[in-house]
């Protein structure tokens, strides 16, 4: 059971990797003709830099994480994780240990990067790193059909952008987490909807991603509220359903332990944002203060999704859910430095200024912070316990997150990319619900 599951997951990716690169290649000659070269060459240069970040380095102590988890998993099974604690291992010690917080499918992607890594002698390390690298340049190949086809309005500076995110170099390359092929997955879900008005597609994406991270799932008030009838809804939901809960069929006798420690987890709280600005000015009951943090994040989440809704004219579902990653990330309690990933492609949707100015401060944050931990340059292992970040360094960090607030606002108060009018699959969409 466990195996065919597995070969279902493997096929669908490949599937859609199929489709993306005929419908790249059918359009490339055609769109956007002043920056094919400029958007090709830059992707092709940040790819070089990632692999190789990813073979010469460490990465973080994600990677190592990572590791013990696959130790486990080898030696136990995949149930073994969600039973215990993982103990994570530092020059032969156990230094602590950490639960195994992700989805089940990634169980199976683990097994896939270690026997990749069993098969070829080149670390698992690289695998997953390359894969995150991948998934980037399938970002960016989704953006430019998007593009080509009048799908959602971005122009080729932003596209250039994109391609050289420093963002993207750092935390796919060297980082070492899974967050890149998250975005890549929703990014994927939001083109079949509005490129192609395949309903149930999206939502085999969306829950795919939500077998990366559990994140995607704030996403779903904003496209429920979108498409224009009950059915539609119901057929992506089911879809949705069906890539999210069918891994987790072989691991229902610890489904009390898997969900514990999928929903229970909370990142590194007080270092960012509007946490951190709470510590710094030592107010009172930071425990109480991030959890209500929290909860206003999940009430504005969908108080977003529903005021978009009920706007006089359309708003894209690509303008939507990065409003909407864009108020978790700036609004969140907890942080982690690789999240910065999930926000990339997103300022496309209100401009060249938007995307320069996220990529710029972030990139410089990341950098700062992978500096710290690794204690100098050359980056080789970045050991995040090592210390967070402090003094001077809070430049950076205050820069990205006013940075994503105010890109936040200006989200919410700008129209959709294709200004009052939805894509003609959307029309598609809401003509068939009404005939």
């Amino acid at each position: 059971m466990r195996l065919l599951l597995d070969w279902g997951m493997v096929t669908a990716v490949f599937n859609i990797c199929y489709f993306l690169v005929m419908d790249l290649g059918s359009s490339f000659h055609s769109a956007l003709p002043g920056w094919r070269r400029s958007i090709a060459g830059l992707a092709i240069v940040a790819l070089a830099c990632k692999l190789a970040l990813a073979w010469c380095t460490a990465g973080t102590n994600d990677m190592r994480t990572w590791e013990a988890d696959l130790q486990v998993i080898t030696a136990e099974g995949g149930s073994a994780v969600y039973k215990e604690f993982v103990p994570i291992y530092e020059s032969g010690m156990v230094t602590h240990t950490q639960v195994f917080n992700h989805p089940p499918m990634m169980i199976s992607v683990l097994r896939v990067w270690g026997w990749l890594a069993d098969q070829t002698g080149v670390p698992f390390r690289f695998w997953l790193r390359a894969t995150s690298s991948l998934a980037d340049l399938g970002t960016l190949a989704l953006l430019y059909l998007a593009a080509s086809r009048g799908v959602w309005r971005i122009g080729g500076p932003a596209l250039c952008v994109l391609a050289a995110s420093p963002v993207a170099i750092f935390v796919s390359g060297f980082h070492g987490n899974t967050d890149p092929i998250l975005t890549f997955l929703i990014v994927g879900s939001a083109f079949l909807i509005e490129g192609g008005d395949h309903v149930a597609g999206s939502g085999l994406l969306l829950g795919l991603a939500m077998e990366i991270k559990i994140v995607p799932l704030l996403l779903v008030p904003a496209i429920l509220l979108m498409l224009p009838s009950y059915r539609q809804r119901v057929i992506w939901c089911a879809s949705a359903a069906c890539t999210a809960l069918l891994p987790a069929v072989p691991y229902w006798l610890v489904a009390r332990g898997m969900l514990k420690n999928i929903f229970g987890y909370g990142s590194d709280a007080g270092v960012w944002g509007f946490s951190y600005l709470h510590g710094a000015l030592h107010l009172p009951h930071p425990y109480g203060f991030n959890l209500a943090l929290k909860w206003v994040m999940l009430g504005s989440i969908v108080a977003v999704a529903v005021w978009y809704s009920l706007r006089p004219y359309p708003v894209n579902l690509f303008h939507r859910w990065g409003t909407t990653m864009f108020l978790l990330l700036g609004a969140a309690p907890g942080f982690g430095i690789q999240y910065l990933a999930w926000l990339s492609p997103w300022p496309a949707a209100i401009g060249l200024r938007a995307m320069v100015l996220y990529h710029a401060t972030s990139g410089l944050f990341v950098a700062v912070v992978y500096t710290l931990w690794s204690g100098g340059i050359p980056w080789d292992y970045a050991n995040a316990y090592r210390t967070s970040w402090y003094g001077w360094m809070h430049v950076p960090h205050l820069m990205a997150w006013v940075t994503i607030v105010a890109t936040t606002l200006v989200f919410l108060f700008t129209g959709s990319l294709f200004a009052r009018q939805p894509s003609e699959s959307m029309q598609r969409l809401a003509f068939r619900a009404i005939r």
